[in-house]
């Protein structure tokens, strides 16, 4: 069980190179238990982002933006206490808005869903 909070930390992590590779925060418990509570972020080797995801006290919350590499936006799934809204967005990687849809029904080689492609206007969330 998480008691009170002593301190917050970051964990930085590098590619071989020394670019950055990931950045994680956490709250720190008075018997040293870690709960992930921040921003968590990661890069691909290049510098550009592979990820951003909100925690509050262990839970995420708010959006979660995945990019592929060079920085074209993949994905945006939206969380409230730690549930995920079953809709997520998808892009391809020209930028181009191109699905919404359930994470587990996709393609991503193909950007399509088993039944077609599906518009952007069914989601729920912008």
């Amino acid at each position: 069980m998480f008691t009170g909070c002593r301190h917050g930390e970051t964990v930085l992590e590098y590619y071989p190179d020394g670019s950055r590779k990931a950045s994680y925060s956490f709250l720190i418990a008075d018997d040293s238990a870690k709960l992930r509570h921040g921003v968590q972020m990661t890069w691909y080797q290049d510098g550009s982002p592979e990820s951003m995801e909100l925690y509050r006290f262990g839970y995420r919350e708010g959006n979660v933006l995945r990019w592929y590499p060079g920085g074209a936006l993949k994905s945006k799934e939206h969380y409230a206490a730690g549930v995920r809204d079953p809709q997520t967005r998808y892009w391809n990687p020209r930028g181009d808005a191109f699905a919404c849809g359930k994470p587990d029904e996709w393609d991503p080689g193909s950007g399509f869903w088993p039944h077609g492609p599906l518009g952007t206007d069914l989601c729920s969330r912008n």
